[in-house]
């Protein structure tokens, strides 16, 4: 009966948590979509990667929204759901605003907004998540909430979104993608009965490694010393690095993948959304399940380690064989293996760097990680278009290969050192 119970509670808690994640894919996918169709009409390489780099700018104050969210609703408070449901109908406003936006000097703005609200929404579930997933359990869960904002980005974020604009125009493609996030708010109202009693965990009755929690918040004086931890070990000062290199290849590549589509390799926006997209997004959800599978049995610097790898390896052959780029069948191979490996990459991070975090301030702790994390999707929209200048998009991709294998060398002499143990020493 507890094991059922248990069950029930983590089930609740990971459909929860995938429901806001989803959410946040629809912000992903429709700005990767309209970026696309900007590259489509012929529009600058420069003029596309500032629209990126505007939506990517909000994700870089998740360390300031973490300030926000200790004061307003720290660890154990009840005012987290709430605050989660008021920010999902934030988010359905902005849909509405996108899709009341018809002059194109307002867009950067207009993603900036949207990604705002995202990005707060973002920190909310990450600090529910980092303290209420349990320790046993974070490659499952971190594996069903990636996943359904893979779906968010690559099913309605990405097909269904430009089915909706032929047919309705942006006015109605914003109003349904409005009524979607409005929705998802009650993910945030299912979220507090997913967490245990906190006494049945602590006497043994439910293992604290099973049993969703929420914890007890510390005195602030001790939060604060806590901080130290980021840099007090050097696998602390490890994790700092690996964050930032995370996305830093594929901020690169992703910068210029919609103008190399749609300017050299012949794509349509059509066929993009049509055949690439739904690949991409199988694959990387198979890759999520391998990951799931994975993460929880292997070491999380193993797992990132062949990730980076198979990443690394596949974006140096392109920036070596142009003359494939032409043939469908190399995109089809290319989307295959960038599903898997940077599922297995993303999955596994989150759960290695949920484990460094000091468990007293765990959740500000993972919102730095996840800022330094995000850096590169505003860097590399900055930097694609000079290393573009350079090398076209083979440099784009040696750069991006050169990241990729760095963070596969970096992951791999920490697993050998034994760092995915969650330890906080």
């Amino acid at each position: 009966m507890l094991g059922g119970s248990r069950g029930w509670r983590l089930a609740t808690l990971t459909a929860g948590l995938s429901g806001l994640y989803f959410a946040q894919g629809l912000v992903s996918g429709t700005t990767e979509t309209w970026v696309g169709a900007m590259a489509q009409r012929g529009v600058e390489l420069e003029a596309q990667a500032g629209l990126l780099a505007w939506a990517a700018l909000p994700w870089l104050l998740k360390v300031g929204w973490a300030v926000g969210w200790d004061l307003l609703a720290p660890p154990g408070s009840r005012r987290r759901e709430p605050l989660l449901f008021v920010l999902q109908l934030g988010l359905a406003a902005a849909f509405v605003g996108l899709g009341g936006s018809t002059s194109s000097g307002h867009l950067p703005l207009v993603f900036f907004a949207l990604n705002l609200v995202a990005s707060m929404q973002d920190v909310g579930t990450d600090a529910y998540a980092v303290d209420a997933i349990p320790e046993g359990r974070r490659g499952l869960v971190n594996a069903c909430m990636a996943a359904a904002r893979s779906v968010g980005a690559n099913v309605i974020g990405a097909g269904v979104l430009v089915a909706w604009w032929t047919a309705d125009g942006n006015e109605g493609a914003g109003a349904r993608t409005a009524t979607i996030c409005a929705v998802l708010g009650l993910s945030a109202l299912v979220l507090r009965a997913s967490v245990g009693d906190r006494s049945h965990a602590e006497h043994g009755a439910l293992p604290a490694s099973e049993t969703p929690s929420l914890p007890t918040p510390a005195p602030r004086l001790a939060r604060l010393r806590a901080l130290s931890a980021l840099v007090s070990t050097p696998r602390a000062r490890m994790a700092l690095v690996l964050a930032l290199l995370v996305l830093a290849g594929d901020g690169l590549s992703s910068a210029v993948s919609a103008d190399f589509l749609f300017k050299r390799a012949g794509w349509t926006l059509e066929a993009y959304v049509q055949q690439l997209r739904p690949l991409a997004g199988a694959c990387g959800l198979l890759g999520f399940a391998l990951a799931a599978v994975l993460v929880d049995r292997v070491a999380s610097l193993r797992a990132l380690s062949l990730g980076a790898l198979a990443l690394g390896a596949s974006w140096a052959l392109m920036a070596l064989a142009p003359s494939l780029w032409t043939r469908p069948e190399t995109i089809f191979a290319l989307a295959v293996v960038e599903g898997f490996a940077q599922s297995l990459v993303l999955v596994a991070a989150y759960a290695f760097l949920m484990g460094v975090a000091a468990p007293s301030v765990r959740a500000t702790h993972f919102v730095i990680y996840m800022a330094l994390l995000n850096l590169p999707r505003l860097a590399g929209p900055l930097l694609a278009p000079e290393i573009f200048g350079l090398g076209g998009y083979a440099g784009v991709w040696a750069a991006a290969a050169a990241l990729e294998l760095l963070l596969f060398v970096l992951a791999w002499w920490g697993w050998r050192r034994g760092w995915s143990a969650a330890s906080h020493e």
